[in-house]
């Protein structure tokens, strides 16, 4: 019994991490974001940034909020 139990406890350990650095990269995000002045996000919104984010990398999502700062 004790077997069976460990392989379980281990896939939910590996599941928490994957959750774990999925919430902290969606801080990131958030926290990036935040830099725009006066730009409100709606949940919604903040969903469709985030996707877009994990879909082209997130250096190039930090790229374009840099290249954006700039041009204000």
């Amino acid at each position: 019994m004790l077997c069976n139990c460990v392989p379980k406890a281990a896939v939910l350990h590996g599941k928490s991490v994957g959750f774990a650095s999925q919430k902290s990269r969606f801080r990131n995000v958030k926290a990036q974001l935040s830099l725009f002045k006066g730009i409100i996000l709606t949940k919604q919104e903040l969903q469709y940034v985030f996707s877009m984010a994990e879909m082209w990398g997130y250096e190039s999502l930090t790229q374009a909020i840099n290249k954006n700062r700039h041009c204000r």
